[in-house]
């Protein structure tokens, strides 16, 4: 290889490995974000375990960041539920993980 081909092909290389970098970097739960349903008392109850019986881990406002836990993956009776974890008002602070149930999250709008 000559000269100019090895800078061109050592450029190129350093380019994707830095595209990778940054890429998977870059903060994998920003699409994740899920929008609760409105409910009469303006919160949704974010369950220890998938099932409506569990402790209430904290009451979810409709304006805080819940985002989907690919941490937790759901038994295959809680068909129903979703793994969340919810942030503070700093993103990438999580304040507590949990279980949502599907009914309270819009249609299509996480994940």
């Amino acid at each position: 290889m000559n000269t100019t081909k090895m800078t061109k092909f050592c450029r190129s290389k350093v380019l994707a490995i830095v595209l990778a970098v940054m890429l998977h970097s870059a903060p994998v739960h920003a699409s994740l974000y899920c929008e609760l349903i409105a409910t009469r008392d303006g919160y949704a109850a974010l369950r220890a375990e998938p099932d409506r019986q569990s402790r209430m881990v904290m009451r979810v406002a409709l304006d805080q960041l819940v985002a989907l836990d690919p941490i937790k993956q759901p038994p295959t009776r809680a068909r129903d539920w979703v793994a969340v974890y919810v942030e503070s008002g700093n993103p990438e602070r999580i304040v507590a993980r949990g279980w949502l149930h599907k009914s309270l999250l819009k249609p299509d709008s996480c994940g």
